[in-house]
C-alpha cells in the first residue's frame, strides 16, 4: 500500500516489522486484493498464536460508522 522506499525505511527502522508483498492494487487495497490480504493477515495471526481453529472473526466496527445504511450494526 505504499511504495518501495517507504518500504524500504521502514524495514531498516522497525522493529519486528512483518512485511506482505501482494500485486499491485488500484485506489483502496482491500477492495481490490482481499483475497490476498485477508490470507495475510490470517497468516500472521497463525505465526503468532492468535488464530482459533474454526473460529471465524467478523468485522464489528468499535465506533459508529459514517454510512450505516452499508454497515448494519447487530
Amino acid at each position: 500500500m505504499t511504495d518501495r522506499a517507504a518500504v524500504a525505511w521502514c524495514e531498516e527502522n522497525m522493529a519486528g516489522l512483518e512485511v506482505s508483498h501482494h500485486g499491485l492494487a488500484g485506489h483502496h487495497s482491500p477492495e481490490d486484493r482481499p483475497g490476498e490480504l485477508a490470507a495475510a493477515i490470517s497468516s500472521w495471526a497463525d505465526r503468532h498464536g492468535l488464530a482459533r481453529p474454526g473460529r471465524r472473526v467478523r468485522h464489528r466496527p468499535t465506533a459508529p460508522c459514517a454510512t450505516p445504511a452499508i454497515h448494519r450494526h447487530t
